[in-house]
């Protein structure tokens, strides 16, 4: 008996001592990178906003942190941004604003960074930076062809079968098989600009 149970006093040991290793080892890897990981979730957001203002993503990381220090100014506290100002190079003149918004997808949460132009109407492009939508089916949104035909809606817009749209202001194409997840975006779209017309509206004021 007694030694059955210095047997089991053994293996307990020695399962706490890998425990704790594994756990030593995942925390220190965690430490190490938290920082890389957090500039490169800067970095992402950073060119999801010059992509959704509808200014060419530049190459290198330099350059994308370059551009948007100098086209954007993050409102009203940096650190906890409400929305985003563009302007011109080398001006305070604002072109445009960007939001970042949230929908209900299918299966979670879409976050949307989606640019306004100043004329508080008009859609200067749209980046979907999180979302757990089906791959082949909603998570098409981050295909090129989706994104692109968002620039220069005004919305309210409504949906149209994939394929069938006709470049109208007030229409987007769906994703065949993700109505979901379509109708997410749609909406997402539209309350943005309405809630940024009347913010902004305000702020001006």
């Amino acid at each position: 008996m007694a030694k059955d149970l210095k047997e089991h006093a053994r293996t307990v040991a020695f399962m706490a001592g890998i425990t704790a290793f594994f756990i030593a080892a995942v925390s220190g890897v965690h430490l190490v990178t938290a920082q890389t990981v957090a500039r490169n979730e800067k970095l992402f957001m950073q060119q999801a906003v010059l992509q959704a203002a509808g200014l060419a993503a530049p190459r290198t990381p330099a350059d994308v942190v370059a551009r948007y220090e100098e086209r954007v100014t993050p409102l009203p506290d940096p650190q906890s941004p409400e929305y985003f100002t563009i302007s011109a190079p080398g001006t305070d003149a604002v072109t445009g604003y960007v939001f970042v918004r949230e929908g209900a997808g299918l299966w979670g949460a879409i976050q949307a960074v989606v640019g306004i132009g100043s004329d508080l109407a008009t859609i200067t492009g749209a980046s979907f930076v999180k979302h757990n939508e089906t791959p082949g089916l909603g998570a098409r949104i981050d295909e090129d062809w989706f994104v692109e035909q968002l620039k220069g809606k005004k919305p309210p817009v409504e949906l149209t079968p994939e394929g069938t749209g006709d470049n109208s202001q007030s229409e987007i194409d769906a994703i065949t098989g993700a109505t979901v997840t379509s109708t997410a975006v749609r909406n997402i779209l539209n309350r943005t600009v309405d809630e940024a017309a009347r913010k902004l509206e305000r702020v001006d004021a």
